[in-house]
């Protein structure tokens, strides 16, 4: 539902504030040091996702690899910024503590798809976590963009918004 061109903007916007999937970058700020985002552990998690995780969690994070289609429950998908397995405070918006993940990836998950991986080395299992919730942050702001952009496409189509136009308001 949104124009080919603010998608191609919106793309663009998001690859220059987080690079791509396969050449990741962090906009600068203390959350991304917080995190444990620096370009070395994102390209070294990078590496890590696509041997173990692209072919069911997708380039993106998106939960569309090749394997996805095969796979119930479906594997999930990152860039909601949604995780199933939470132990952090409700304040904290709902976002998995670093640990959430590691314990994920170490030991699977039962009557999923999601084998455990316990022997990645943890310099490994930590590099994937960052590039995890670098590809969530990425995600959710640009799904957040697109429902800001979807909301202002549908209040310009209203009829109270043409007159507000149109009166220069």
């Amino acid at each position: 539902e949104i124009p080919a061109a603010d998608r191609k903007k919106l793309a663009a916007k998001v690859d220059a504030l987080f690079g791509t999937p396969l050449a990741p970058t962090v906009p600068g700020g203390e959350w991304a040091a917080a995190l444990n985002l620096s370009p070395a552990e994102l390209a070294h998690g990078a590496g890590v996702y696509r041997r173990w995780c692209v072919s069911c969690h997708g380039p993106a994070g998106g939960g569309d690899g090749p394997a996805a289609t095969t796979l119930v429950p479906p594997p999930r998908d990152y860039r909601s910024g949604l995780f199933k397995f939470v132990s952090s405070t409700p304040d904290a918006g709902g976002k998995p503590r670093r640990d959430d993940l590691v314990r994920v990836i170490r030991k699977g998950v039962d009557g999923t798809a999601m084998p455990p991986f316990p022997d990645l080395t943890d310099a490994d299992v930590s590099a994937v976590v960052s590039y995890v919730v670098h590809l969530s942050a990425r995600g959710e702001t640009e799904y957040q963009a697109m429902k800001r952009l979807i909301k202002a496409a549908e209040d310009a189509d209203t009829p109270e918004q043409e007159a507000t136009a149109a009166a220069g308001k």
